[in-house]
């Protein structure tokens, strides 16, 4: 995650494996084309300005101006943190008053630091990813205990990573790739823990299975599975602590994502301090943005010689945002998270380079979901595209777009 003017890498993804989740399966009933919208219930109110908005797995968290957290689209495990088990089209405030500094999507949960400098988590916790001590699900935002002050964190799919003042990371959750970092063989921890390193970071990205960082002189770090080549350190091994990126670079972004294929396709994408893109590990959908389909073990350059200004990984496909405010996305395309105005319903479609997002919109951040993007125009306003099986495009509707489509207030 970054900071709170940009939206989070996304890490927010459910795997392959995990497609238990109703709003993340293939679904025959869901709209894979231009259609009639359904009727909408209940007229939303004017749209709200956003300083952040993170896409999970079918649904975002955003926060506004004023420091709310309003989520929207699936709900089934307690993630839009209203206290209910109801799906939201649009917008619906978490409860509990709270007001934050940032907040993060993962796959079926989400955490927020707020400004009390108290972090609170909310949704699936079946490994321990809301660090409260249980594994409880929970409909409303809860502590994480015994978690010291974060300045950033990150919500993966299993597991969640914090970023303290003084640059150390902790985390929790699952740990059976060696993700929590913390160099041991428990296989989760339902509390934080710190993660085995004498580096200091000052950013952390959660994936699926594995955690990356950016230290505060610039270098990039992963650890956990590494079997897609996902660490960046020429190799295909599982790693329990921290270890370095190949190729020498200097990092500002780095953004762990998530693959729609089962296998080793896992992957990661960073931005350098001269505003270049690279990615690595899997690439079977052309997630890298390379032009190949061709597995990379260290950094390779995204194509266009693009500048971006940051860049989010989602599940098998990325987006980035240009110095000049333009959306560019790469990757896998089958339901539109592309946003280039093709047709939607292909198994099979992708995009081996950056193309543009249509519409032309100008935008400050991205963020790449499991199957959809979500972005914050520079006026605040939020657009989001791609699937939409639980109102994750927060238009009202159940209908997927190739193009952007403006999320709405609350109803």
């Amino acid at each position: 995650m970054r900071a709170l003017a940009r939206i989070r890498p996304a890490g927010t993804l459910l795997s392959v494996s995990m497609l238990i989740l109703p709003a993340c399966r293939d679904n025959p009933g869901s709209p894979t084309g231009p259609g009639p919208a359904p009727a909408v219930a209940t007229a939303a109110s004017a749209p709200l300005t956003f300083r952040q908005v993170s896409g999970g797995s079918s649904y975002n968290c955003g926060l506004t101006a004023d420091g709310v957290v309003y989520c929207w689209g699936v709900n089934n495990l307690g993630q839009l943190g209203d206290g209910t088990l109801d799906d939201h089209p649009t917008p619906a405030p978490i409860s509990g008053g709270r007001r934050f500094r940032q907040v993060d999507a993962g796959g079926g949960h989400a955490c927020g630091i707020a400004t009390d400098d108290r972090t609170y988590c909310w949704g699936w916790n079946n490994v321990g990813q809301l660090g409260d001590g249980t594994r409880a699900d929970r409909s409303l935002p809860t502590a994480v205990v015994g978690a010291p002050r974060f300045r950033q964190l990150s919500a993966g799919i299993f597991h969640t990573c914090g970023v303290t003042p003084n640059g150390r990371v902790y985390c929790w959750g699952i740990n059976k790739q060696g993700q929590l970092g913390d160099g041991s063989d428990v296989p989760r921890r339902l509390e934080p823990v710190q993660v085995a390193t004498d580096q200091r970071f000052r950013v952390v990205s959660v994936g699926g299975s594995h955690t990356c960082g950016i230290t505060l002189d610039d270098r990039a770090f992963c650890w956990g599975h590494g079997k897609s080549g996902e660490l960046g350190n020429g190799r295909t091994l599982i790693r329990k602590t921290p270890t370095a990126v190949a190729g020498g670079l200097r990092f500002r972004e780095i953004a762990a994502g998530e693959t729609q294929r089962s296998g080793n396709w896992l992957f990661t994408c960073g931005i350098t301090t001269e505003d270049r893109a690279y990615c690595w590990g899997g690439n079977l959908d052309g997630q890298l943005g390379d032009g190949t389909i061709t597995r990379r073990l260290r950094p390779a350059a995204v194509a266009g010689g693009l500048r971006f200004s940051t860049v989010s990984a989602g599940g098998s496909f990325t987006c980035g945002v240009t110095t000049a405010n333009a959306a560019y996305c790469w990757g896998r395309d089958d339901h539109g998270q592309l946003g280039d105005g093709g047709p939607t319903g292909d198994p099979n479609a992708k995009r081996l380079s950056p193309v543009p997002v249509t519409g032309g919109l100008a935008l400050t951040a991205v963020s790449a979901g499991w199957l959809h993007t979500c972005g914050v125009a520079t006026d605040g306003a939020a657009h989001c595209w791609g699937s939409n099986f639980s109102g994750e495009l927060g238009d009202g509707t159940e209908v997927e777009s190739s193009v952007p489509v403006a999320v709405l207030g609350p109803s």
